[in-house]
């Protein structure tokens, strides 16, 4: 609301409130961290000295007390502006939590980072482990207000019960690991070092262990015998197109949908054999020394109509007229004003053309192409080692080692099992 320096917004404030109680209209109020409303969070300041402590009047503290006795505490003051001998301190000095960035940057510069440099360490870190790490940091925030703890000081003791609580709680192993990873950032590396911290993990995989998402998987011969029956690519609607597009794109390069939204116009090269696409932004599995993914899409000429090339040149002819040319992306929104399709909506256009098929949405993401298709190309015989080029796996990566076993060698035959299996049953 409006606050003490700001009266008639304050009124403002309580009229908009009544207005909404009588309407049976719920109001809930949002936390804007200060980084990202710097302009009226500086604004809102500028008629007070943000360093003055405020304290309740003499004369309205003696009008209290006459009236209802001294007090034996004040519970809501600090030293500087007490009115009784006794109140409460907080010795550690912890705060309210200031947010995942800067919560950072406070632990960087504590353990001697130069402030220069404070950005570009931060900027290792992915939006996404951002998110991931805001949520470890808030419940240890929690758990060291609860405790009176510092959060940037705490024993590897208190960094123990933290995670044995967690997992009270109901955390499995790989929640509980990512709290360790977060915290080994805040803290430092003696976190994921510590020995009691190493087996505490081990105890807590034993019995709780992380379930894979999926147990089973769905057959891409159902999708791809749904689209077949399609009208042709220049028959269809751009909204089919569209849908055709990003559902044989994930099928038949096994990539990420974030992967699929990053496809940029100026990485599309074709030949005679088909197209080649470089993914020039990273994404989750870039790393120095790692190189780029390629997604290799040959032109299939047994069935022209899950042919991923020919739907590619067909979305570019199609979207020629409408696309903006500030606009690099090659999968666009359907509906105007047509701009770069978000991960999101991929992934939403991804799960309607599977629930269109038959597949049951209910258990199956967008992501479940990914676990799809590679287990159908193992089913077809293709190495392990192009399954992991192909999906942009490292290769040391064990995650689907069981299920590929015949060798073959060619990077455009990932594609072709996946469409191939439609040709063979129709």
């Amino acid at each position: 609301m409006g606050g003490i320096q700001y009266p008639h917004l304050n009124n403002l404030a309580k009229k908009i409130w009544q207005w909404c109680e009588e309407r049976k209209i719920w109001l809930f109020a949002s936390y804007i961290n200060t980084n990202d409303n710097k302009d009226a969070d500086e604004e809102s300041r500028k008629t007070i000295n943000p360093d003055i402590e405020m304290s309740l009047s003499e004369e309205a503290f003696t009008k209290i007390v006459h009236r209802l006795g001294q007090p034996e505490i004040d519970l809501f003051a600090s030293r500087t502006n007490a009115k009784c001998d006794t109140y409460p301190t907080v010795s550690t000095g912890q705060g309210a939590y200031p947010g995942c960035s800067e919560a950072l940057r406070l632990a960087l510069i504590r353990r001697g980072t130069p402030e220069a440099a404070l950005n570009l360490t931060i900027a290792s870190l992915a939006k996404n482990t951002l998110k991931q790490y805001n949520v470890s940091f808030k419940l240890w925030w929690s758990f060291c207000r609860d405790n009176n703890l510092n959060s940037y000081e705490p024993s590897m003791s208190d960094v123990i019960l933290f995670l044995t609580e967690q997992f009270d709680k109901g955390s499995a192993y790989g929640t509980l690991n990512s709290h360790r990873s977060a915290l080994s950032l805040l803290l430092g590396g003696e976190v994921s070092a510590d020995v009691r911290i190493k087996r505490l993990l081990k105890g807590a995989f034993k019995l709780r262990p992380s379930v894979p998402k999926y147990n089973s998987t769905w057959d891409p011969q159902v999708v791809l015998n749904n689209i077949s029956n399609w009208p042709s690519n220049k028959d269809l609607s751009l909204e089919q197109l569209t849908k055709k597009l990003v559902i044989l794109l994930a099928l038949c390069t096994a990539h990420r949908v974030q992967t699929l939204s990053l496809i940029k116009l100026n990485n599309i090269k074709s030949d005679a054999n088909g197209i080649k696409i470089i993914i020039s932004d990273l994404i989750k599995t870039s790393a120095p020394g790692r190189d780029q993914p390629v997604l290799v899409l040959p032109y299939y000429y047994e069935n022209k109509s899950i042919c991923p090339a020919t739907v590619i040149e067909q979305y570019l002819t199609s979207t020629k007229e409408l696309r903006p040319t500030d606009v690099n992306n090659l999968i666009l929104t359907w509906k105007r004003p047509h701009r770069a399709a978000s991960a999101q909506s991929i992934s939403r256009w991804i799960k309607q053309v599977l629930a269109d098929s038959g597949v049951d949405t209910t258990v199956f993401g967008a992501h479940s192409t990914r676990h799809a298709s590679t287990s159908a190309a193992s089913s077809a015989g293709i190495s392990l080692n192009v399954i992991r080029r192909t999906a942009s796996w490292t290769k040391t990566s064990e995650t689907f080692a069981r299920f590929y076993k015949r060798p073959i060698s060619d990077e455009s035959d990932f594609a072709k099992s996946i469409l191939g299996n439609n040709l063979n049953d129709q």
